[in-house]
């Protein structure tokens, strides 16, 4: 076995027609994909049903990623910091497909929800972890442990 880190050593798991062999970062980041599609479920279930969806966006639950349907897009990107004082950490960005205009009075209510949601699904799927969410302009900004260790 390759020792883990971000080459990653990997560990099988288990999958319905067979075996998948999973990196620590590809581990980390379902995790953290998870926990996205938790709060993009609690805002659909909060918001969805206040604004038209853009005519090109699939309703709630049509796709196979959460982040590709319904009224919101909630995803994050590792970023290494350089042009924020905030350093390294993933950039968690809340977008809506909203065919009706979205006050920033309900803009910034949705971004409110999404970081009490996200604090708490960021709780449960690394309940080990100390992280650090902050705004940083229109997105958050998750820093702390992100590790890869198991």
């Amino acid at each position: 076995m390759i020792r883990d880190g971000l080459r990653g050593q990997r560990k099988r798991t288990s999958s319905g027609s067979g075996n998948v062999t999973l990196t620590a970062l590809e581990r980390w980041e379902r995790q953290l994909r998870q926990a996205l599609d938790k709060v993009d479920a609690e805002l659909e279930a909060k918001y969805g049903g206040s604004f038209r969806l853009r005519p090109n966006r699939p309703e709630q639950g049509q796709t196979a990623n959460a982040k590709y349907d319904g009224l919101f897009s909630v995803d994050a990107k590792f970023s290494m910091g350089y042009t924020s004082q905030k350093g390294p950490g993933y950039i968690i960005e809340m977008r809506t497909a909203s065919a009706d205009p979205v006050s920033d009075k309900a803009r910034q209510a949705m971004l409110k929800d999404a970081g009490i949601f996200l604090a708490d699904a960021l709780k449960d799927a690394f309940p080990d972890r100390e992280f650090s969410l902050e705004m940083d302009g229109s997105h958050f900004h998750l820093s702390g442990d992100l590790s890869l260790d198991a």
